[in-house]
This record gives structure tokens, sequence and C-alpha cells, in this order.
């Protein structure tokens, strides 16, 4: 019979000036960065960082960032993030100062700027 892992998630948020120094220090105990996604909510971004090293259990780096608020590419120690941060940028329109962006933010043929960010959420200040 095969083994059933339960997996255990954990979520800390991270403010984005302390970002990079958290994920250096996943990279260098040897924890692989599963994924990165973005979500838009309360005219924010919700940017989610998921690290694992191969136990199931997964831990979170949750970082809030304002709609014109850069956050730093974490590409120097998880090179395979670029196509991740792509799709941040260009279908939410975080703001992230990607270093080698090898899709030059082309990473889908879209029709709409940012599509999964309504028109209807633009500042009205």
């Amino acid at each position: 019979m095969s083994k059933i892992y339960e997996a255990v998630q954990t979520y800390r948020n991270v403010e984005p000036e302390n970002l990079i120094e958290e994920v250096k220090a996943k990279k260098e105990a040897g924890k692989r960065m599963l994924q990165m996604f973005a979500s838009y909510v309360d005219r924010r971004f919700e940017v989610i960082y998921c690290f694992d090293e191969g136990d199931y259990n997964i831990e979170n780096i949750r970082v809030v960032v304002e709609k014109n608020e850069v956050i730093p590419s974490v590409g120097e120690y998880y090179p395979y993030a670029t196509p991740y941060e792509n799709e941040a940028c260009e279908l939410f329109g975080v703001k992230i100062d990607v270093k080698a962006d090898g899709y030059k933010h082309k990473l889908y043929k879209i029709s709409a700027e940012t599509p999964y960010v309504s028109p209807y959420d633009e500042d009205d200040e």
C-alpha cells in the first residue's frame, strides 16, 4: 500500500524590503521554490512564493504591495522564477524589477493590458 502524505502549509507575511533576505535564506537552507503567483485584492497585490524541501511542508511567503510599488526579482536565487515573474507583471501589473527578462514582458499573447485587474478598479483618487 502506498503511503499517503499530508501536506502542511504555513503562511508568513514579509515586507517587500525583506523579500530578498527571506528568499536567500530559503535557498541557503536547500529549499526549492515550487511556484510564485499573484492576486489582486482590495486594490493591492498579494504575491505569494511557495517553498518546499521535499517533505510536503510547504512554506509560503506573502508580500502585499500597492499598485505602484516595485518588488525585487528573486531570479538571482531561483532563475526559473522568471516565467512566474513575467506572468505576474503581464496579467496583473505587478511591478517586479526583473533583471534577466528573456521574455521582454511578452510571455503571453494577450489583447488587454493586465487582463486580471479590472479597469473598474482603477484608482479614482
